[in-house]
């Protein structure tokens, strides 16, 4: 977890940076790490809630389902993203999400013990747990937003936008998502059908803002897919 953490763009901002060596230290066994392959399921929902699981590396969707039994995607996190947030901070019993891999994963599970122990030991972390949770729960709300206001087009340029945040990727010009589309997968990141999908993409490469390939998305140049969300997306 260690050099994990050393390699990790975000360690800085992560209240988790370290605790791995931290808890071996102090001889608390409570902590694993596993990797995940891509569509590999890290939470169940319904299942039961004993921990804090934390991306390390890759890109895990979370979702849940409705009440008309279709799964709803919640969220896109990469490296720093806390998977079961409400669950493990608030000690529900169960999972109310579930979560996959989309790709190559990485995760840290942790129990909640061990948390409050280097919270005892490091008060100061406790700023920096909030602003990461609070961070995380603002994302999410800002999708609710748009999946309920945008139209299609600006529904998936925000879901391109998302899966290139949680890839890690700071570059403002071409990007090669490091993930394989099904059209399905991306209908249920942006909230739409197949159908709507097809033609939405169609519409993205006239316009030469991404580039497809055997399901492999390139996003020649991130700031003008940017300038483009940012140009439909109604200001508050």
């Amino acid at each position: 977890m260690q050099d994990l953490c050393a390699e990790c763009p975000r360690k800085s901002e992560c209240g988790f940076n370290g605790l791995e060596a931290w808890a071996a230290g102090k001889l608390l066994p409570l902590i694993v790490v596993t990797r995940y392959q891509a569509d590999q399921n890290v939470i169940t929902e319904g299942a039961p809630a004993n921990g804090l699981r934390v991306v390390c590396g890759g890109i895990v969707m979370v979702s849940s389902l409705t009440e008309k039994g279709e799964e709803a995607a919640l969220a896109l996190l990469g490296a720093g993203g806390i998977l079961d947030v409400t669950d493990g901070f608030l000690g529900r019993p169960v999972s109310s999400v579930s979560a996959k891999a989309l790709t190559e994963t990485i995760v840290l599970f942790v129990k909640p013990e061990i948390l409050h122990e280097r919270v005892k030991a490091e008060p100061d972390l406790m700023v920096k747990l909030c602003r990461q949770v609070v961070s995380q729960m603002g994302h999410i709300q800002e999708r609710y937003i748009r999946l309920w206001s945008l139209s299609a087009l600006s529904r998936v340029g925000h879901a391109l936008l998302d899966l290139v945040q949680a890839s890690g990727q700071t570059a403002s010009g071409k990007v090669v998502l490091p993930i394989r589309l099904k059209r399905s997968l991306l209908a249920q990141i942006a909230g739409t059908t197949q159908e709507t999908i097809s033609r939405t993409m169609v519409s993205l490469r006239k316009r030469r803002l991404i580039q497809q390939s055997d399901r492999q998305i390139t996003i020649p140049n991130v700031d003008r897919l940017r300038s483009m969300v940012a140009k439909n997306t109604p200001r508050s």
